[in-house]
């Protein structure tokens, strides 16, 4: 039975992956090849199914409160920009120009101003 010469550090590599730490840093800590780390992570755990990077609109949308979401969609309409919606709201812009894009695929923005 062949073993592949990387399963002692899976654990390692998935962890530190949880933890936050790119690929790069995790290459870097390990002394193994981006590549390798790659391969690690997407194809023998395929942890990026159960642990995301990338949160789109849709996630935010179920995550929020309706309220807050209405506000954001309400703000919008009357014409304030995304980074003044976020300083408004206490999050970051890039997430309230996901939401509003997806607010805006569902037709709920009409510009009043």
């Amino acid at each position: 039975m062949a073993t592949n010469k990387y399963t002692e550090i899976v654990d390692q590599v998935r962890e530190m992956y949880i933890q936050g730490l790119s690929k790069r840093k995790i290459s870097a800590r390990l002394d193994i090849d981006q590549a390798q780390i790659g391969y690690i992570l997407y194809v023998q755990l395929r942890i990026h199914e159960e642990y995301p990077r990338k949160s789109t609109g849709r996630h935010l949308l179920e995550g929020l409160p309706k309220e807050k979401i209405n506000k954001i969609i309400t703000l919008t309409n009357f014409g304030y920009n995304a980074l003044e919606i976020a300083n408004d709201q206490e999050m970051q812009a890039r997430d309230v120009f996901k939401i509003v894009s997806e607010a805006k695929k569902k037709k709920l923005i009409k510009k009043v101003c």
